[in-house]
């Protein structure tokens, strides 16, 4: 199976919360970067992460790019999410790179665009460049 066919494995295991594809997928040793923690998580960390978002949330992603570059696959992605309980739903711009070894996800490096929920948080606050 190609690296691109394992990366596409991947995101479908996670829309769906199929823990052991994940587990599968996985190398043992494997870490899961962040851009908005700068936290590295294990391969158990990442997997709980995964399960409890898909335990609240219903997510899909929507494939914008994706180039390999020898042992790595480039994504482009916005990951479409509504919650369970309230149906409230959030497009989330993403760019993640995964690196392979022996056909297993070794590391991910994921760039979340958190722009909107920092607007998020100041909407409705008076505009203080007038002041």
């Amino acid at each position: 199976m190609s690296i691109e066919a394992i990366a596409e494995a991947f995101f479908k295991a996670i829309e769906q919360g199929d823990v052991d594809t994940l587990n599968r997928l996985y190398a043992d040793d494997a870490g899961v970067w962040h851009n908005f923690d700068g936290i590295t998580q294990t391969k158990a960390e990442g997997v709980q992460t995964l399960a409890q978002f898909a335990a609240v949330a219903d997510s899909r992603y929507e494939l914008q790019q994706r180039y390999v570059v020898g042992d790595t696959v480039i994504q482009r992605h916005n990951i479409h999410i509504r919650m369970k309980a309230t149906g409230a739903s959030k497009v989330i711009p993403v760019a993640v790179f995964l690196k392979f070894r022996d056909g297993k996800v070794a590391h991910i490096y994921e760039y979340l665009d958190s722009a909107h929920v920092v607007a998020e948080a100041f909407e409705g606050v008076a505009d203080m460049s007038a002041a």
